[in-house]
């Protein structure tokens, strides 16, 4: 049963309850058909328009007596006259018609007050329904908008923080916990120069209070951070004011990445550039260089032939062509490292070559230091063996020295593996694919972090005086990269450290035996023999005919042009020199090779950034001589392309 329905029952139980209480004989006339009453005085009379008489003194029932006065009269015209006959009306009457007039209409009254009330509170509850389901779709909207920001933040690679007014971190994303070595709940609440490195810290105090004062809004440079751990990375800070609605400042955020791998990638290239730069300046002076020493070696062993074997006369001379090819040595050093040497190269095997370097260094290491190779690999790669002799002897000799007193281990191994694309990514150098992996580790005393990124660069050392020349390292480098290889370095003070070279393999080609015979072998064939320089012309061309070879020397590569043109059958063999002027070497080759496709072109340089041994098939060029080139080199190389 409804509300509504209740209350109406009750209402009418209630006037049911008062109608029957009156008396039925309320109000009723005598038998003389007057109403009892008791007339009271008349001053009452004269205030009183209605007299309440309680028949016979009884106090059962009362009735109204209605005086018939002038106020009365006036009264009953105006009101009761209409509805209320004369004599005068029972008073239950009166309630009687109230009721049944008044009675329905208080009730549907009621009852459209309680219909309009119920609309009204339907009305509200929908209202606040539909609010409460708008607030919650907006609470849930507003959650995920929040878990999607979240998430957003989490994948940035940059970390993002808020920073309060009094410098303490409200917010921070899971990158900048990872960069700061902290789970995110430590940061949070935590202050923001917790995490500056002391050398910054006053500066970085000074900028935060400008941005928090509005003197500044916005910062962009680089900061030194400290992380969980002690280590510290540099960081890129872009930070900016935020404000609230009213315009009223809120916190600062600041954006952060991490340059770790930019700062590494910046001294990579630097490194490069010096090398690069370095080269330029050994290619400059290598070509003269190159040029003077030919001359030396070759007059000298012009004279070596003219001298008595053994005298003292003989030996001067063997000494001065010892120096030369030291000298000749250093610049071919000098070209490795800067990645410009143009030797002829051919497959070597690693193992064997890395077999007979540690037998080498063994009787020249102390006794105390022990040798432990390893050699797991057989494969080949593209290189000279002198250059591999090299880049073992030297880091086998800087290893020995890094072990105090003489005392440790020196470590060797060789092995194959291949390498991911996920590793060559961050050793920019390298190429998937194939590689021999030489290890080189000591016991010894470590390098310093502040000389690490140093140890490459020509002329560094850590020796005293006299005892090296800082070119080792640098030459190492310069020839595994011309490879095509890397070299890492993996070290820790007091526990030592691991040189790893990475030499691309080559498959399927087998290594030809070398020739080690020093005799000479002549001819009589007709040679062409081109350079600028009048002292190498005169002195290959006494070389060349003791060999028993006609020659034909031109410092003019043009004039040699047009000879040949004119009679190009005379000539079995062109041998030029790469850097003349008016036409250099190769262009020379080319234009030769137009006139007649058939005769050998040998090129001699001491040095040329054009020319390298895979253009040579595109220049038509059939072999190279680096100079200073000695008569065993010259004479082996024309009888190699004479006799096909």
């Amino acid at each position: 049963m409804s509300t509504q329905r209740t209350h109406l029952i009750c209402l009418l139980f209630i006037m049911a309850i008062i109608i029957g209480a009156l008396p039925a004989n309320a109000g009723a006339a005598d038998s003389s058909g007057a109403v009892p009453r008791v007339l009271k005085s008349a001053s009452e009379l004269d205030y009183s328009p209605f007299a309440l008489v309680l028949p016979d003194g009884s106090a059962d029932g009362f009735s109204v007596d209605l005086l018939k006065n002038g106020t009365y009269d006036a009264l009953y015209d105006k009101w009761f006259s209409p509805i209320l006959p004369h004599p005068p009306v029972p008073f239950t009457l009166i309630l009687k018609y109230l009721f049944f007039i008044l009675a329905p209409v208080l009730l549907v009254l009621l009852m459209a007050g309680l219909w309009y009330l119920k609309k009204q509170v339907a009305r509200q509850t929908q209202s606040l329904r539909s609010e409460i389901i708008e607030r919650q779709q907006i609470e849930t909207a507003l959650r995920e908008s929040e878990g999607k920001l979240q998430v957003i933040f989490d994948t940035v690679h940059s970390g993002i923080i808020l920073i309060s007014a009094k410098g303490e971190i409200t917010f921070a994303n899971r990158r900048m916990g990872d960069m700061l070595g902290y789970d995110l709940p430590e940061v949070i609440g935590s202050h923001y120069m917790d995490y500056i490195h002391e050398s910054q810290s006053q500066v970085a105090k000074e900028k935060m209070s400008q941005l928090i004062d509005g003197l500044i809004n916005t910062v962009s440079l680089e900061r030194l951070y400290k992380r969980k751990d002690g280590s510290t990375f540099w960081g890129h800070l872009f930070g900016n004011r935020l404000y609230h609605s009213d315009g009223s400042f809120q916190s600062l955020v600041g954006i952060i990445y991490d340059m770790t791998e930019q700062k590494k990638l910046a001294q990579q290239l630097q490194q490069s550039q010096k090398m690069e730069a370095i080269g330029t300046l050994a290619g400059g002076i290598a070509h003269n260089f190159n040029n003077i020493l030919a001359s030396i070696m070759g007059f000298t062993e012009l004279s070596l032939d003219e001298v008595e074997p053994g005298s003292i006369l003989d030996e001067d001379l063997r000494e001065v062509l010892k120096a030369s090819k030291r000298a000749r040595d250093l610049v071919k050093q000098m070209l490795s490292y800067s990645r410009q040497s143009y030797e002829d190269i051919h497959p070597l095997r690693v193992g064997e070559i890395v077999e007979e370097v540690l037998k080498f260094i063994k009787s020249s290491l102390p006794a105390t230091i022990e040798i432990k190779p390893d050699i797991q690999s057989d494969s080949m790669v593209i290189g000279e063996s002198t250059q591999l002799h090299q880049i073992l002897i030297n880091l086998c000799t800087n290893a020995a020295h890094a072990m105090e007193n003489g005392v440790g281990s020196l470590t060797v191994i060789l092995t194959d593996v291949t390498l991911e694309e996920t590793f060559t990514t961050s050793n920019k150098r390298l190429k998937p694919g194939d590689y021999v992996k030489l290890s080189v580790s000591d016991t010894g005393t470590g390098i310093a972090p502040d000389i690490l990124g140093l140890i490459f660069d020509p002329y560094f050392t850590t020796k005293g005086p006299d005892k090296g020349t800082g070119m080792g390292l640098a030459m190492v480098h310069g020839i595994i990269e011309s490879y095509g290889g890397g070299i890492t370095v993996d070290t820790q003070i007091s526990r030592g450290t691991t040189f790893t070279i990475y030499l691309p393999v080559v498959n399927n080609i087998s290594q030809p035996a070398p020739d080690m015979s020093e005799e000479i072998c002549g001819g009589a064939e007709n040679i062409l023999f081109v350079d600028d320089d009048l002292s190498i012309t005169k002195m290959q061309q006494q070389r060349l005919e003791r060999m028993g070879y006609a020659v034909s020397v031109f410092t003019d590569s043009l004039e040699a042009l047009e000879i040949f043109s004119s009679s190009p059958d005379n000539f079995d063999i062109v041998i030029t020199d790469m850097t003349m002027p008016k036409m250099t070497g190769d262009r020379l080759a080319v234009e030769i090779k137009k006139i007649r496709p058939d005769v050998p072109v040998i090129l001699c340089t001491g040095y040329s950034e054009k020319i390298n041994i895979r253009a040579g098939v595109d220049l038509q060029i059939d072999g190279f001589l680096m100079k200073p080139v000695d008569k065993v080199q010259m004479a082996r190389a024309i009888r190699k392309f004479l006799d096909g």
